[in-house]
């Protein structure tokens, strides 16, 4: 969810006291990885993917990472 955009939204309702719990998953685990992986670059949802693509730039949401992160995504064993 919040690769999708709505980070702010859920830290305004929780700075402001209007959820009592916030239940989460490890479905985002990756974006984790991505982030510690190299650096990544706060971008704009409006961004052409395919003129990134041609740069060497994936999109997360509004993340823009490295082609190489994901490359070193890809190559960590499974288990």
């Amino acid at each position: 969810m919040v690769s999708s955009g709505i980070r702010e939204t859920i830290r305004f309702l929780a700075q402001h006291k209007m959820v009592d719990v916030i239940v989460t998953t490890t479905g985002g685990i990756e974006e984790d990885f991505i982030k510690c992986m190299a650096d990544t670059y706060l971008g704009d949802f409006a961004r052409d993917g395919a003129a990134l693509r041609k740069r060497g730039i994936n999109r997360t949401g509004n993340l823009l990472v490295p082609n190489k992160v994901g490359e070193g995504l890809q190559a960590m064993p499974a288990t």
